[in-house]
């Protein structure tokens, strides 16, 4: 193989054997082989959270050819997923834990739809795995992760009625016996409380509003299950 990237792509299939959704380029886009994926699957990476298209991984990064000009994106992902755009430095698309699809630059997580960076730090717990590596991540449990995505304040105010977090109850609203699951909402609804606790020494309380307000964070997080 040689020539140029899109001779490379050429060689490889990718405009014509897997499918792939090209119609969001525009002249103003060149490829990025250092930041694409175009490997073989194994039996350890079929069930990839980053897609599988005829046991193949695709993940191919577009960005402007000319930084300093304005484009409409900045970086356009074709991959097993599907065809993402996004005004960040993105280069994967990575299957979300009970539906939907996130974007990650390999530090850190953004929605799709919406192309909102999930974390103000940059950071997530998987930032120090290389890229390559979460092909071998699995979900440990999609409808667990796909009932917090639909958590209700109710939900959050029965689980931290008091000063104990129930965890017996966390188990059955998410439906699980995972205790890796079950400590992380845990650990999360205990982070909620303790803030809460601390609103009426500020003065800025006045009501229990910032008790709905603090507890609504609990329904409206992302987990990475």
């Amino acid at each position: 193989m040689g020539g140029t990237p899109t001779n490379l792509l050429q060689e490889l299939g990718a405009y014509s054997d897997y499918g792939l959704d090209f119609s969001t380029l525009t002249n103003d886009f060149q490829f990025d082989a250092f930041q694409s994926t175009f490997i073989p699957a194994f039996a350890t990476t079929q069930g990839s959270l980053l897609g599988n298209t005829n046991n193949v991984h695709i993940s191919l990064k577009f960005a402007p050819k000319h930084y300093g000009r304005r484009s409409e994106y900045d970086s356009i992902i074709i991959s097993s997923l599907g065809t993402f755009a996004s005004n960040d430095n993105v280069c994967a698309a990575v299957k979300r834990p009970g539906g939907g699809i996130w974007l990650t630059n390999g530090t850190n997580l953004w929605d799709a739809e919406a192309d909102i960076e999930l974390f103000s730090d940059g950071q997530i717990h998987l930032s120090k795995l290389p890229l390559a590596g979460w092909h071998q991540l699995r979900s440990v449990d999609e409808n667990a992760s796909a009932v917090m995505r639909a958590y209700t304040i109710a939900q959050a105010e029965a689980v931290m009625n008091g000063d104990n977090i129930d965890r017996d109850l966390i188990a059955e609203q998410l439906g699980t016996t995972n205790q890796r699951l079950i400590d992380s909402v845990v650990k999360l609804a205990e982070s909620i409380r303790d803030i809460d606790q601390q609103f009426p020494t500020c003065g800025c309380a006045a009501d229990n509003n910032h008790c709905s307000m603090n507890k609504s964070l609990l329904q409206t997080q992302q987990p990475l299950y």
